[in-house]
C-alpha cells in the first residue's frame, strides 16, 4: 500500500484487501471489521391508510443464500444483528425500514428502541485484535433508495475530542474524531468508496483503486448528521443507492469496513 493515501501512516488491518486502507492515530478507540453486510429479504409494507412512520422496521425473514463464495461469518439470524467467526471477522444484517429515515442524528425513530445495535468494536490501535474501549452501537438500514449506517459514540473524555474541520475533503478531517464507512461493492477486496463523518459534521468521501490509488475528487451526494448527547455524539449517514456502483446477482451482500477513531 502507498504510504501517502490517507490513513496509511500505520499498519492494516489485513494485507492484500481494501480493509487495510483506513487507520488512524487514535486514542484507544475501537474499530469494527464487517467482512459482510446481509440485506435481509422483507415483505414489503402493505397499502395503508396512514404512511409508516420514518425507521419503522420490517419483519425480517431469512437472509437470501449469496450466488457466490463469501469468505466471512454466515448471516446472523434474526433478531440477532450481527456474527462473528473465531478469527474476529463479523458479518452484520441490514434491516429494511417501511419509509426513509428521518436524517437529523437525532437517533429517536423506532428502530433504535425495537432493533438492537451491533456492538463491541474491535480495536486494530493501540491493542490490536482487543475490546474498544469506547463503546459504539452501529445500526445498518435500508429502505428502496438509500444504504444507511446510524452511530451511537460514547466518549468517556469528551474534553479530548478534536473538533476543528469543517471542510469538506480536508486532510484535517481525518485528525478530528470521525467514524469511517467503507464499502466493497464489487466485493473484490481490491476497490472500494469510502465515506467519512467527523463528531462536528465534517465530511469527506473517496475511492479507493486497486489497493493503491486513492481518488479524492469523488463527490457523490450523499447526506449526514450528527447529533450530541450526555455520554458522546451520534451520526446518521444516508447514502443513495444511485451514488454507488455495484456488481448485480450479489445476493444481497459486499464487504464494508466500518471504523472509529478517537484522537488523543
Amino acid at each position: 500500500m502507498d504510504p501517502s493515501l490517507p490513513g496509511n501512516r500505520r499498519g492494516g488491518a489485513g494485507s492484500g484487501s481494501a480493509r487495510g486502507l483506513i487507520t488512524r492515530p487514535l486514542r484507544l478507540a475501537g474499530w469494527l471489521l464487517l467482512c459482510g453486510l446481509s440485506l435481509t429479504h422483507t415483505v414489503r409494507a402493505q397499502t395503508q391508510d396512514v404512511p409508516p412512520s420514518p425507521g419503522t422496521p420490517v419483519a425480517a425473514a431469512r437472509s437470501p443464500d449469496p450466488p457466490f463464495t463469501f469468505d466471512g461469518p454466515p448471516a446472523p439470524v434474526p433478531p440477532a444483528v450481527i456474527s462473528r467467526d473465531d478469527a474476529g471477522r463479523a458479518t452484520i444484517r441490514a434491516v429494511r425500514v417501511r419509509a426513509p429515515l428521518r436524517v437529523d442524528g437525532r437517533l429517536d425513530e423506532e428502530i433504535y428502541s425495537t432493533v438492537p445495535p451491533a456492538t463491541d468494536m474491535i480495536q486494530i490501535e493501540p491493542q490490536a485484535g482487543t475490546l474498544a474501549t469506547e463503546q459504539t452501537e452501529v445500526w445498518v438500514t435500508f429502505d428502496d433508495d438509500h444504504i444507511n449506517v446510524s452511530l451511537r459514540c460514547w466518549e468517556g473524555h469528551p474534553e479530548q475530542m478534536v473538533l476543528n474541520e469543517m471542510r469538506r475533503d480536508n486532510m484535517n478531517v481525518y485528525f478530528n474524531d470521525h467514524v469511517d464507512i467503507v464499502l466493497d461493492t464489487y466485493y473484490d477486496r481490491r476497490n472500494a468508496v469510502f465515506f467519512t463523518v467527523t463528531a462536528i459534521g465534517g465530511r469527506a468521501d473517496g475511492q479507493v483503486q486497486d489497493e493503491r490509488q486513492w481518488i479524492a475528487d469523488w463527490n457523490p451526494v450523499w447526506d449526514a448528521q450528527v447529533g450530541r448527547f450526555d455520554g458522546g455524539w451520534t451520526a446518521e449517514v444516508a447514502i443513495p443507492f444511485k451514488s454507488l456502483r455495484y456488481r448485480t446477482g450479489l445476493g444481497g451482500r459486499d464487504d464494508k469496513l466500518l471504523g472509529r477513531a478517537a484522537q488523543a
